[in-house]
């Protein structure tokens, strides 16, 4: 459709210049029609020759054609009087200059004009293909207008030949444009213009004139505001810079050992002016908006739509193999921490019972990551055993400790959650005593099952009933690095 637009502007003016010279020469059709004066001469000229460049036709058009073809017939009659007055005879190179520039310049220039616009931009880098001359996927072009959707390169072009445009937060320019910015940040919107139509609203009212002819008036009570289209269209492109992430993102590991990933993507534009790049083109002819809306809506949108669906789901793999990698590392790290901790407090528990010659039949502990022991207990068969509890231990005979344990509430459950327990073990420990003034008391596995809490205190109770005499029994009382003693 361009093509043929511009085709018809060129045809329309080369039949201007033909016809105006066969005029001027007096061609054969002419010169059937008798000599003409010059006033009949440039009707002709006008009429038949540079009418159809008139359309579509307006005042401006009419006035100034009215104005080229006055100025054509009196220029030389002007010429005669000059001469008569004063006895200067103008050359005939001058009137050949005054008749493109005075009598028919008003009505060319705009021509011109647009024929230079054209050509600068026809000359310029076309927007539709890219450097190595490969044509867009999607394209659209008009009368100094050029868009191209590149999914391969995932661009967004633009040139226009004229258009309102400003970057960032500068101030609005009205010149040749060109862009290219990346296709999934950037916006078209072509719309139809409207303008605001006040309609009034009343009733029909009739009355007599004084002379008593019948007259009828609009009684205006209101009125409305309404939009109406223009005829015209609105073109929008705007480019924002913006960035992808993703929120709440977990990744946590299943029953099965698999890993199950939890995220959603975001896309946020940025709202600094400086990333912000707006064109409009305000006064686009209706063939050309319907066209463009057209194209735009069936073939370009589901384009850009089903590219950025893509780059969502490699931008979530991307991500979830990150967040992984990342979890797994983490999960190494944390056992490796973990298993440190572990040896590190089995190795404190282990040198506890060591001094007592306590065996590992029976071992429960609990510590932190960094390998701080919470609580540790453990025990034999023999009546011996070892307990830590925060900053005191104990190692030695249970018999010979008078060792008594019970189950304890340690805290009241609240809002639906279950009790909390905890095991209390009391020792006979005389040295003890005598430097702190309390009994030696130990409240361990707080927290843990009920069962098996019952099942530390049974077995103590069991243990120390089988051990031996306290006479007999080894007993060794030591006072510990951290101010506990041992016995």
């Amino acid at each position: 459709m361009l093509w043929l637009i511009r085709l018809l502007w060129l045809a329309r003016f080369a039949w201007g210049c033909y016809f105006t010279h066969y005029v001027w020469v007096g061609g054969p059709l002419i010169a059937s029609l008798g000599r003409m004066d010059r006033m009949s001469a440039w009707s002709f000229i006008v009429l038949f020759g540079w009418g159809p460049m008139l359309f579509p036709l307006n005042l401006s058009k009419v006035v100034r054609a009215a104005w080229g073809w006055g100025v054509s017939i009196l220029l030389p009659n002007g010429f005669a009087a000059l001469y008569a007055m004063t006895g200067v005879l103008a050359p005939p190179l001058l009137y050949w200059l005054l008749l493109p520039t005075v009598a028919w310049g008003p009505l060319l220039f705009p021509w011109l004009v647009r024929a230079r616009r054209f050509l600068v931009f026809w000359a310029g880098p076309s927007a539709l293909r890219d450097e190595a001359g490969r044509k867009a996927d999607w394209t659209f072009s008009d009368d100094g207008l050029e868009i191209a959707v590149d999914l391969a390169r995932r661009e967004f072009r633009f040139r226009a030949r004229l258009a309102r445009w400003r970057d960032g937060g500068g101030e609005w320019h009205v010149s040749s444009v060109q862009m290219t910015r990346p296709l999934l940040e950037c916006s078209l919107r072509c719309e139809a213009a409207t303008r605001a139509v006040y309609r009034p609203t009343g009733f029909q009212g009739r009355g007599m004139t004084p002379d008593g002819q019948p007259v009828t008036m609009f009684v205006e009570t209101g009125g409305s505001m309404s939009s109406v289209r223009t005829g015209r269209y609105i073109l929008s492109v705007e480019h924002r810079e913006s960035t992808w992430r993703i929120i709440g993102e977990t990744v946590s590991r299943r029953h099965d050992g698999s890993l199950s990933y939890v995220g959603s993507l975001r896309k946020d534009a940025s709202d600094l002016a400086k990333s912000k790049l707006s064109i409009e083109m305000a006064d686009l002819p209706k063939r050309v908006g319907e066209r463009l809306l057209k194209s735009w809506n069936s073939k370009a949108v589901p384009k850009i739509a089903k590219l950025e669906n893509a780059a969502e789901v490699e931008f979530l793999a991307e991500s979830r193999a990150v967040a992984e990698d990342s979890f797994l590392r983490d999960e190494r790290a944390a056992r490796e921490r973990w298993a440190f901790a572990k040896e590190s407090a089995r190795r404190q528990i282990d040198e506890l019972r060591a001094k007592a010659e306590v065996g590992s039949e029976f071992v429960d502990i609990s510590h932190s990551r960094d390998g701080v022991v919470a609580w540790a207990i453990a025990a034999d068969r023999e009546g011996r055993a070892a307990i830590m509890g925060g900053a005191e231990s104990w190692s030695g005979s249970l018999a010979a400790a008078s060792a008594r344990a019970s189950v304890e509430l340690a805290e009241k459950g609240v809002s639906g959650r279950p009790d909390v327990f905890k095991l209390l073990v009391e020792l006979d420990d005389p040295k003890f005593e005598r430097e702190r003034l309390a009994k030696r008391r130990f409240e361990i596995m707080r927290g843990q099952a009920r069962e098996k809490l019952v099942e530390w205190a049974d077995r103590i109770q069991i243990l120390g009933a089988q051990s031996p005499p306290p006479s007999q029994a080894r007993a060794l009382v030591e006072r510990e690095p951290n101010g506990s003693a041992a016995v």
